[in-house]
């Protein structure tokens, strides 16, 4: 029959249709898992660079927070150091200096009298232990 070829043929022409479309499929799976790969590959590529950039900024963060922290450490010892000077110099300072004398308490206190700063500046008596009211 003329149908049943038509229809033979017909069939025949749908199945190379369908195997061309399955090849192009298989192809670009292909396609796709060659880019895949690639972009893959790019990928591990770029996380390895990244992860040595990441490797190298943390090591530079830790060589500039390793300084930072040498420096504080400088600074913190020179100063203790000053304290220490410091210190040294204000007691060099109180064994050098003899006390006042009665004469210069008085100017001093004639001094303050006369700009009017009230003080509660007692004089001492040394030595007068009959003054005491309180022997105990």
């Amino acid at each position: 029959d003329k149908d049943t070829r038509f229809n033979l043929e017909l069939l025949k022409k749908k199945k190379k249709e369908e195997q061309k479309k399955k090849n192009k499929k298989k192809e670009n799976k292909k396609d796709n898992k060659k880019d895949n790969n690639q972009q893959q590959q790019n990928k591990n590529s770029q996380d390895k660079k990244s992860q040595k950039q990441k490797e190298q900024e943390s090591k530079d963060k830790d060589n500039k927070s390793d300084k930072e922290k040498r420096e504080t450490q400088k600074r913190k010892e020179q100063e203790k150091k000053r304290k220490e000077q410091q210190k040294d110099n204000m007691k060099e300072n109180n064994k050098t200096q003899p006390p006042i004398t009665n004469m210069e308490e008085r100017k001093w206190q004639k001094m303050l009298n006369s700009r009017g700063v009230n003080t509660l500046m007692l004089p001492l008596r040394r030595g007068d232990k009959r003054d005491e009211k309180n022997p105990w």
